[in-house]
């Protein structure tokens, strides 16, 4: 997995991208590069008002965090994938 870069994963499918991820250890820091990748590019591709986005491990598994302002609501509760990584959406404290 160590040969696994960017293009490579957003290329994969759905399927592949889920197989991937749960072989990497992120107690050793695997596939976090891609991780942090694919948190930078929802920074700067989502149309919703989202900031501080960062990677964290849960259960094993990385997950994008990200801070949400007047979206929060609309997005809390969604449940949303993206690029193969869960979305964590925390209301943004002012």
């Amino acid at each position: 997995m160590s040969q696994l870069n960017i293009e490579t994963w957003l290329h994969a499918s759905d399927e592949e991208r889920e197989d991937i991820h749960s072989t990497w250890d992120v107690n050793n820091g695997e596939g976090k590069e891609v991780a942090e990748e694919v948190a930078n590019l929802l920074e700067k591709e989502c149309v919703y008002d989202i900031h501080n986005v960062g990677i964290t491990e849960s259960n094993g598994q990385w997950q994008i965090q990200a801070y949400a302002g007047d979206d929060y609501e609309s997005l809390k509760d969604r449940g949303i994938i993206f690029l193969g990584f869960k979305l964590n959406i925390i209301k943004a404290t002012t």
